[in-house]
């Protein structure tokens, strides 16, 4: 379950998607949400997810911590002993449960704040709805798409600050049947889900950059060796990244 927790993160592959007349408030409120995230510069989000079994209710079978943090063109996001940092120049991601250190060159900004870009939600999600709930909006999204293997929620929703347009809660419906563990039986059960994703922003956090060196030291041959600190993590060096 660690793994989808890992995975609802990311964003799916693209899809046709029409707005109807109905959507155009939906669209505008999340174009808000996008340009807010895009345009600032400098924040931390910590974040935490928690598995619910079953479409309604409140039973907590699983939860975890995550964070990410901004400055300018530097990232950095972490969850269950996997930092991921985000360079001009590069990627780094260590894994410090298998003491691995992965580089890959130069990533695209815009791929690792696409958490963020809403319009990629409207693009699997025709069915839309806009909540007006007093100092939020909530917007329900369902997909009428069926291959579930690559878009695994068939509803989303999305909790959103009318003051900053940041997003405080999303909760994604599963669309297939999950595994759930039953502690009493000892067997393992399935059954529908839902993961909720609860964020806490800091506006004002003085965000510490870190630099590609505090890794890896380019030698005069291209080739990398880690820094002393990491001479007990394995170092892997990817030539492409997607």
């Amino acid at each position: 379950m660690k793994t989808t927790i890992v995975k609802s993160l990311a964003l799916f592959g693209l899809l046709g998607f029409t707005l109807g007349a109905s959507a155009q408030s939906v669209e505008e409120v999340l174009n808000k949400v996008t340009q807010f995230y895009k345009s600032t510069s400098n924040y931390s989000v910590e974040m935490e997810f928690s598995m619910l079994r079953g479409l309604s209710g409140n039973k907590i079978t699983e939860s975890y911590t995550a964070s990410m943090e901004r400055n300018g063109d530097y990232l950095k996001n972490e969850i269950s002993g996997t930092s991921v940092f985000v360079f001009p120049e590069g990627q780094i991601i260590m894994d410090n449960n298998t003491k691995k250190i992965t580089y890959s060159k130069a990533v695209n900004l815009a791929n690792l704040t696409a958490t963020f870009d809403m319009g990629l939600f409207l693009q699997h999600y025709k069915k839309s709805q806009l909540l007006d709930k007093g100092n939020h909006w909530i917007c329900e999204m369902v997909t009428t798409h069926r291959n579930f293997s690559q878009l695994p929620y068939s509803k989303i929703e999305l909790h959103i600050n009318k003051e900053d347009y940041s997003i405080s809660k999303q909760v994604l419906y599963f669309a297939n049947l999950v595994p759930f563990h039953n502690k009493q039986s000892k067997t393992t059960e399935q059954d529908y889900g839902r993961m909720m994703i609860q964020l806490s922003h800091d506006f004002d956090a003085k965000v510490e950059r870190r630099e590609m060196s505090d890794f890896v030291t380019v030698l005069p041959n291209k080739e990398l060796r880690l820094q002393a600190a990491y001479n007990n993590y394995q170092l892997v060096k990817e030539t492409q990244h997607n």
